[in-house]
């Protein structure tokens, strides 16, 4: 079990894009984003103002797909779970910190419009590149 989360894990990077699916109404709605890793937690950002979260206040229920290529061969991890808001100052200001972009859009942690969303995880699926099963981790 620690071996294949160390393995999962090694994967996941300060910053990566993703696709993250939320739920509008009954149906799916999936879109790039940009997720942060830190403390060994996940976190994304949007504007509070968004669809998605509107979508996530009405079901938090979320899942992701990273993408994983390394020469020529495809893998994945896909994660599922929920999204929590986030109120903490200081973590939302460390995030911002962590990528200028995000500052073209918002004027600081207090920015009411600033949405940092947590994603706590239920499990994660991997397939490993170049292999054709996946993995569960349960948490």
């Amino acid at each position: 079990m620690k071996a294949l989360r160390d393995e999962i894990w090694g994967h996941i990077q300060t910053l990566q894009e993703i696709e993250l699916a939320t739920i509008d109404g009954d149906r799916p709605r999936v879109r790039p984003m940009i997720m942060i890793h830190l403390d060994a937690r996940l976190f994304v950002c949007t504007f509070y103002s968004d669809a998605k979260s509107k979508q996530l206040q009405e079901n938090p229920n979320i899942e992701f797909c990273k993408l994983i290529r390394e020469n020529r061969k495809n893998g994945y991890i896909r994660g599922r779970g929920s999204a929590r808001f986030v109120d903490d100052t200081a973590l939302k200001d460390t995030v911002l910190k962590m990528v200028p972009p995000f500052s073209n859009y918002f004027k600081n942690a207090k920015d009411p419009n600033y949405a940092l969303i947590e994603l706590v995880l239920d499990e994660i699926e991997y397939m490993p590149v170049g292999m054709d099963g996946v993995k569960r981790l349960k948490f």
